[in-house]
């Protein structure tokens, strides 16, 4: 997977910076960091930083300079550490419960937009639906949350601009 901060106000990794995590082995540790997209296509990258846990799941993003992943066998972690993570409301789906349709460990994608960091889940009282969560980059608390009727196992994707969710689906896409 690939990524940028659509806010990165550092000189250390510019705007342009692309961030990457090869998430085809089960101990993903590695966090790429490419100096543009076409570094990113050459496949040579500027750094690579060891992460302290390993990923569980292929849904990261990157906010702020800070990295936001799902800690394997846990909810989210987040780079630099700060305060604890207060979870999610609902308790989300975990070790691959609600997938995407392709499957793997997707139960929870984060993602980040013009408006900010989110995380997309489904839980049980939702049975399957997928959830929006806005999240407070800072101590990761929950601003809101939507249920839409998009049911995750039926969308193999689903990304976020400018405060709409997409999902992506063989030969269309839906609008929420």
């Amino acid at each position: 997977m690939w990524f940028q901060d659509p806010e990165s106000p550092g000189a250390l990794y510019g705007p342009d910076t692309v961030w990457c995590i090869d998430t085809v082995s089960s101990e993903v540790r590695e966090l790429y960091a490419y100096e543009n997209l076409e570094q990113l296509a050459r496949g040579y990258p500027t750094k690579v930083l060891l992460l302290p846990e390993s990923t569980g799941s292929p849904g990261a993003t990157v906010y702020h300079r800070s990295l936001y992943y799902r800690r394997r066998q846990s909810c989210v972690m987040i780079l630099p550490p700060r305060t604890s993570w207060p979870g999610f409301p609902g308790h989300p789906g975990l070790h691959s419960q609600y997938p995407y349709s392709w499957g793997g460990y997707t139960d929870i994608d984060l993602a980040v937009d013009e408006k900010g960091l989110w995380a997309i889940y489904c839980t049980e009282k939702a049975r399957g639906a997928v959830i929006i969560s806005q999240l407070d980059p800072e101590h990761l608390r929950v601003i809101r949350s939507w249920e839409t009727n998009i049911q995750k196992n039926k969308v193999a994707n689903a990304f976020m601009v400018c405060g709409r969710l997409y999902t992506v689906q063989p030969n269309f896409y839906n609008i929420v």
